[in-house]
């Protein structure tokens, strides 16, 4: 019998130092690293936001193993914990501190949450002709909204670093462009980054509203008071399907919404989309126009 009380005791013990590692790396993985300039290059951006230019994050392996180990790990631990006193250990220690290593490992997705309520959360990435994956990150909580958009330049077993191209704010004053996307599946388009062909990059928070764009040749920046500069074509070659849901967004956008408007593009850029090489862009830059002047 006290041959199988220690083997239950050291058992007991690795599993509690296992679920202890577990929520600890799950906490520390919430926390980030951002990088400040101090002379802004971001000119449209520095009134509101200190300058980021570069992050730091856990990589999305960690909070996807801490998911698939956690319920386990605290199901045993928590096994354990309770059956360890019929078993007559010699010493308390381990059930009392199985139970809040239970309890801390039950708590730790709010933990990781209070340490960092502003983790970045990224979308889908974008492989650029360069190699590299772009990638739509915003931070926010509750009127907290940083928006970035990011090229990867490392990937770590455990941390990612990004290099941030151009960076907006999701709260209000907040400022987006329409953007025709090319046909595609995913109409909400969350947290998107898409690709021209002119090697220009774009940010969408979801469905066609726009916040920044980069173009990847000049190293221009489009953010907060210059993306509306963006024409709503911009994403369209000639071959390009136009997505139709995009399409009539923002037809409803220029028959009733005001000139100055979010999402409401200028006559000059109505003008420049007659001449698309794109005939269905053509055809919709003349409807539009049409719209324009009628109100």
């Amino acid at each position: 019998m006290e041959c199988w009380r220690k083997i239950f005791t050291r058992i007991q013990w690795i599993t509690i130092a296992f679920a202890m590692m577990l929520a600890i790396a799950y906490v520390v993985s919430c926390f980030d690293t951002r990088q400040y300039s101090g002379n802004p290059s971001h000119e449209d951006w520095k009134v509101y936001r200190p300058n980021i230019v570069s992050i730091s994050t856990a990589n999305p392996r960690v909070a996807r193993w801490f998911f698939v180990l956690y319920l386990p790990v605290l199901l045993i631990n928590g096994f354990l914990t309770v059956v360890s006193p019929f078993t007559r250990p010699k010493s308390p220690t381990a059930p009392i501190v199985g139970f809040f290593v239970t309890l801390g490992l039950f708590f730790s997705p709010c933990m990781g949450f209070a340490v960092n309520p502003l983790h970045w959360r990224a979308g889908p990435p974008v492989l650029g002709s360069d190699g590299y994956a772009y990638y739509f990150m915003e931070s926010s909580f509750m009127q907290g909204q940083t928006l970035v958009l990011a090229k990867q330049e490392s990937e770590g077993w455990f941390a990612d670093q990004f290099r941030v191209l151009v960076l907006t704010n999701g709260d209000e004053p907040r400022t987006w462009q329409s953007m025709i996307r090319p046909a595609t599946d995913d109409d909400e388009g969350y947290h998107a980054a898409l690709i021209s062909s002119k090697e220009v990059l774009f940010g969408f928070r979801y469905e066609d509203h726009c916040f920044m764009a980069f173009d990847l040749m000049t190293d221009t920046r489009f953010g907060r008071l210059s993306i509306r500069k963006v024409s709503p074509f911009a994403l369209l070659d000639q071959e390009s399907k136009l997505h139709q849901p995009d399409v009539e967004r923002l037809i409803e956008r220029v028959r009733d919404g005001h000139p100055d408007q979010n999402g409401v593009p200028t006559l000059e850029q109505l003008h420049e989309g007659l001449n698309h090489p794109n005939p269905a862009v053509a055809e919709l830059a003349e409807k539009l126009l049409k719209l324009k002047k009628a109100n």
